[in-house]
Parts: structure tokens; sequence; C-alpha cells
């Protein structure tokens, strides 16, 4: 990481369709805006690291420490990037050394948007520095979505489901079409009960569970029909019979 100088920064870096939310723009904002401007060494875990101009050495965990994420979440963005061919990995005992792709093509004052009306460019491959999208590109990473049709949700997350049909398939136990259908089903209710649906599959990613459960320690999960739960039920006869027992002694008394 360097702290001198400066860096173009556009502002269309904010906006990419990998990018869920604003959390995932601030990571890719955070590589490219710190990767080398010269050929320098840099230290990862005190190790010397040799980088190019537009590379940065990062580590996966310490990148989620920072940006208060799970790791899981780091690493879908990475290769999601990766394969836009927005950057190139390369992991190493001292880190993952990252590479901006067409680093020196968008950190060029030439491509500022004043030169870019006077000289309109071709654009010979996709960079990071977020372009207007046509339908057939924003298609391509919604194709998990589109093969699940209608069972797809507006909160679905279809990068992070492939993620999850990855898993099992890795596991030799591959999603059936209803099997899909079910544990989608199973996703909205938790969904209901409170549980982040996105947060309830990066669980079972990184557990390596072949279903989606509720999420462990979460207090915030609520019922969908406000009825209590059988444990609560349990609570309140409990503390009735209690009340029940000490009113009888007090009055015995």
């Amino acid at each position: 990481m360097t702290d001198n100088g400066y860096v173009i920064a556009y502002r269309r870096a904010w906006s990419h369709v990998i990018f869920r939310d604003l959390l995932d723009a601030a990571i890719w904002n955070y590589l490219y805006q710190n990767a080398a401007w010269q050929d320098l060494r840099a230290y990862a875990n005190g190790t010397r690291v040799e980088l190019k101009r537009g590379q940065i050495v990062v580590s996966m965990r310490d990148l989620a420490v920072q940006f208060c994420c799970s790791e899981v979440r780091v690493r879908r963005l990475i290769n999601a990037l990766s394969d836009d061919a927005m950057i190139a990995t390369l992991a190493t005992h001292r880190g993952t050394i990252i590479t901006i792709c067409n680093y020196d093509e968008y950190q060029s004052p030439e491509n500022t948007a004043d030169a870019l009306k006077a000289k309109p460019k071709t654009r010979k491959r996709r960079t990071g520095d977020a372009p207007i999208y046509n339908d057939k590109e924003t298609n391509e990473m919604n194709t998990t979505k589109e093969a699940l049709g209608p069972l797809a949700p507006v909160w679905f997350d279809p990068l992070l489901w492939a993620a999850f049909q990855e898993m099992r398939v890795s596991k030799k136990d591959p999603l059936t079409p209803k099997a899909e259908e079910l544990m989608i089903r199973r996703l909205d209710l938790l969904r209901q009960q409170g549980h982040d649906p996105t947060a309830v599959i990066e669980q079972s990613i990184r557990n390596g569970w072949k279903d989606v459960y509720p999420l462990k320690g979460d207090q915030n999960a609520k019922h969908p029909t406000g009825k209590p739960s059988t444990v609560d039920i349990l609570r309140e006869g409990t503390a009735r019979a209690r009340a029940a027992r000490e009113q009888g002694s007090s009055g015995s008394t």
C-alpha cells in the first residue's frame, strides 16, 4: 500500500454490475487506488515482495477484518472481478498479488472525461472504471438468476447462490431442480423470520453445509406470523407456574 501521490479516481468506479452494494465498491476502490504506481518493493507478513506497476499484495482475511465483513464475501468479490477481467490474481505464501488490468489505460490523464469527449476510444477489454453496461453484459452476470426463472426472488443473490451450488457439486451432491425450489422456499421463510438470506447462504458455504439453516446466535430473528415460538411458550408456562407457587406459599402463611 502506498500513501504518497494521487490516482485518477472515476466517479463511475462506484457503480458496477458486479457490486452488490457500496461495500463491494469500497473494496474495489481500495484495491486499485492503493496499487503500486511504479515498480517497487513491498512487505507482506514481514517478507519482501516485488510489485510491478498496478499491483498490490493483500490478505483475504485482513481485507475482511478491515472492511468488517466475512472472508467468504471478499473472496466472492475477488473471484467476480477476476472473471470479469478487471483483475488478475496470483496466490503466494506471502499473500495474494492482485494485478489491476489496464491500470495504465485509465490512470492516464488523457482518459479523463474531457479527453474522452474530444477523442473517443474503443474499449478493447473490460476495465475497472465502471463503464456503461448494455443489456447483454447485465444478462451474463444474471445467468444463474435467469436459469431459476420465476423461482428467483428480488432479494436473491445469483452469484452467491452459484457459489453454493459449486460447493454442493464439490461434495458430489448437486442440487436437483426440485431440491433447489424447496431450498429457495426455505430461504424465503428464514428471510421472513428476520434472517439475512445472504448471510444464511454464506454460513452454509463457510461450514460446508448442504442445506440452509437459521443464523447461529441471531437474536434479531422474528416470527413471520407474530406467534410465539415453542421456546417462548415453555418459558411463559414456567414463569406462570413459578408465580402460582409463590402466590400459594404466601397465602398459606
